[in-house]
Formats: C-alpha cells, structure tokens, sequence
C-alpha cells in the first residue's frame, strides 16, 4: 500500500507539471505507430512509446462526488519477419474514488501481449490476437488472485481490398474491450486519400481525417470508442468485482518527428458519454454517470 500512495503522490505532482507543460508545447500527434489495440491498423512496426494522460475530474453521484483519473501508456512492438508482429504493452489507470467508495482500491493495471500476422501481397487478410491481464493492483500482483475474470483475449480479423490509386476498403470482425464488456462487433472502413496531404478513414467504429503538410508533422481528428474492464478487489481480498468503463473518443492529435525516429504527439480530446459500471463497498452494483469528461495527453515513441 505505501507503493500505492507513493504513486498517487507521484501522480498529483505530474498533473500540476504537466498543465503547465503543455502550455508551452507546440501541441503535437503521433504518427501511426503499432498498439497492442488488436482493431486499429498497424503503424511503425518497430516502436517503443511511453505517455501519460490527465483526465478532467469528473463529478459523478452521489452529491456530485469527484472522480480524479490519470493513464500511463507503454507499448514496445517488433517486426518478426516480413509477415509478423508482436510486443507487449501495458495501461495504468489511477482513480483516486474515495469520495465514490467503489468495491476497489483505484489502482487498475493492464498487460497486453499482442500478435498480429500481416497482409501479404499473398493475402489481404490481418490476424491480430493480444492476451491480456487486467485487473486491480492487488489482483495482478498476486499469482493466486489472477482468477478467469482477470484475464481478457483480444482478437481481430480485418480484411483489406485496393480501390483505386491509394484507397482500399477494409472489413472484419473485433473481439475486445474497447466497448467496456467483452464484445464481437463489425469493422467497415473506406481508406481515402483525396490528396497527398490528406488521409480519411470514413468507417465504424473508428473514423478519422489526418493532415500531414510536412514529413515532420500531422494533425489527426479521430473518433472511437474507448473502454476497458478490470476485475477489482477490495483492500481485504474478500470482495471481487467488476468495474467497467465504456465512453465514446473524441481527439486532435497533433506529432512533431524530431528525428527520423523519434517523434513526439500532444492530445486533447474529450470522452463522451462517459460512463463507469462498478460495485460499491457493500456490494451494490451501480451506474456512474461522467457525463462528457476532458483529457490530455502526451506521448513518446522511438521507432526502430
């Protein structure tokens, strides 16, 4: 528990710090780089990239209750052949609910271990399947604690047929948790490019216009759903639960490449319709409405 509050500590202090920040920075994207998100196109195939995310604090019931939230991101992807890639990747979620009383201790943590076999000129099709533990902090560091719900299988099956010049339309099916539960739903998207600075992807669930005037800059709007699950257990390890979040993404992302590797993306964006699905300490399932909650972000990736 004291490695607990030394990172809420830790957290507080980088909130501060970071607002000032990014004041000062040129507000910048990510070019596309690989992520353990088993429904969005591969990137950069080699990367390694880190980030931090404060969220506005949400005022939730009861009374209008503060709910504080930050997000690390760590991704390390490699190339294994010209038709394979894998990696690892985790997601810290710190939320500071005391005023709430959720059934968990506000430390969730996600370990992702991605595969994605991919398209060919023999094949159109992209398999992509990430494993992963996700859980509260005193679930995913114990051994004995990591029970059926705190594992997740992600998968994917996209297929990709060329159009004309550029473009090309994309189809499949996604199994995964960016809907908050488990869920198997459709992708469909039409991939344009109406001009050499500019690239659409007009489809479902994910859509989004990005803008590269320069080799070392882009600006990309994108919309997508953004959730997760964790199984959570209270401080005693009596109680376990499941604590959802399901929320609709709303970003401009704009990415400075300072070097030919190294690149360096801002965020700003909002969640909308933000809502958490958890238990209460007593046990009562309840519904917290977030409403529309802002955030901010910033990331580095180094591609290899």
């Amino acid at each position: 528990m004291d490695a607990d509050r030394d990172v809420s500590h830790i957290a507080k202090l980088t909130r501060m710090r970071l607002s000032s920040i990014l004041l000062l920075l040129p507000f910048s994207p990510a070019f596309a780089v690989t992520s353990f998100d088993v429904c969005t196109e591969p990137g950069d195939g080699n990367v390694v990239r880190a980030g931090y995310t404060v969220f506005e604090d949400a005022s939730v019931p009861p009374a209008g209750a503060d709910l504080v939230r930050d997000n690390w991101v760590l991704d390390v992807a490699a190339g294994m052949g010209s038709a394979w890639l894998g990696g690892g990747a985790y997601r810290g979620t710190l939320i500071d609910e005391k005023e709430v009383g959720l059934q968990t201790n506000g430390y969730l943590h996600s370990f992702y271990f991605f595969f994605q076999r991919l398209r060919t000129p023999a094949s159109n099709l992209r398999l992509a399947a990430a494993p992963a533990l996700s859980g509260s902090s005193n679930v995913t560091k114990d051994p004995d604690e990591w029970e059926a719900d705190a594992w997740q299988l992600n998968l994917a099956a996209v297929w990709r047929w060329p159009a004309s010049g550029n473009d090309a339309w994309r189809a499949g099916l996604c199994a995964d948790h960016r809907f908050g539960r488990y869920r198997l739903y459709p992708v469909v998207a039409y991939d344009w490019q109406p001009h050499p600075d500019w690239r659409i992807a007009a489809g479902i669930p994910d859509a989004a216009v990005t803008w590269q005037p320069a080799d070392a800059f882009a600006a990309t709007l994108a919309v997508y759903p953004n959730g997760n699950e964790w199984f959570v257990k209270n401080a005693a390890l009596t109680q376990s639960s499941l604590l959802e979040y399901r929320a609709w993404a709303i970003d401009l992302e704009l990415t400075w490449r300072m070097t030919p590797s190294l690149s360096l993306a801002a965020t700003g964006g909002v969640d909308v319709d933000a809502e958490y699905r958890a238990a209460l300490a007593d046990g009562e399932r309840t519904l917290l409405d977030a409403g529309t909650v802002a955030r901010v972000g910033i990331e580095l990736a180094w591609t290899f």
